[in-house]
């Protein structure tokens, strides 16, 4: 597959991908986010302190999703959420992290499923914690690049990245 299938193939989830942040986002906070330009990069960015991934294979595609974080977003989120406010990281930080990569994986993988033709299964999301990280696929050689999509929800940073690649 060319770059360009590869990149069609994104961009036709993109509509699909901010539907899944936004109704995520809204439904857990009650508060909406705004969706920065979409743009393509050869390699991932580095913009956040936590991130959760989810590792997308079947037999015909693979890639990942990222969900990225500022620190100061996530602990909104989660005072939002639950009332509870925090200023470090710990157990509880994390798992909503991976919670919300969930969520947003979710509604993306049934796109690919039942409109496009995948099998996509759930997969269990890691969190990477550190300043300015970014978390490299060994395979990609930068030729199909990341798709990304930033948010702000009320001023507060967040990103969402997804790089496919399929055989299809």
């Amino acid at each position: 597959m060319t770059i360009a299938q590869h990149l069609k193939l994104e961009e036709r989830l993109v509509p699909h991908l901010v539907n899944a942040v936004m109704t995520t986002f809204k439904a857990m906070t009650e508060h909406a986010v705004e969706v920065g330009d979409v743009t393509w990069t050869r390699y991932p960015i580095s913009k956040s302190f936590l991130s959760g991934h989810i590792g997308l294979i079947q037999d015909e595609a693979e890639g990942v999703l990222t969900c990225g974080f500022k620190e100061e977003t996530v602990f909104y989120v989660i005072e939002k959420m639950f009332g509870l406010s925090f200023d470090e990281i710990n157990k509880t930080v994390l798992s909503a992290v991976g919670e919300f990569t969930n969520l947003i994986y979710a509604p993306l993988k049934k796109v690919l499923n039942e409109q496009l033709g995948y099998d996509f299964k759930m997969a269990m999301p890691m969190v990477v914690v550190g300043a300015d990280h970014a978390v490299f696929d060994i395979y990609q050689d930068g030729s199909l690049g990341y798709l990304t999509i930033p948010f702000s929800l009320d001023g507060r940073e967040l990103f969402v990245q997804l790089m496919v690649r399929t055989n299809k």
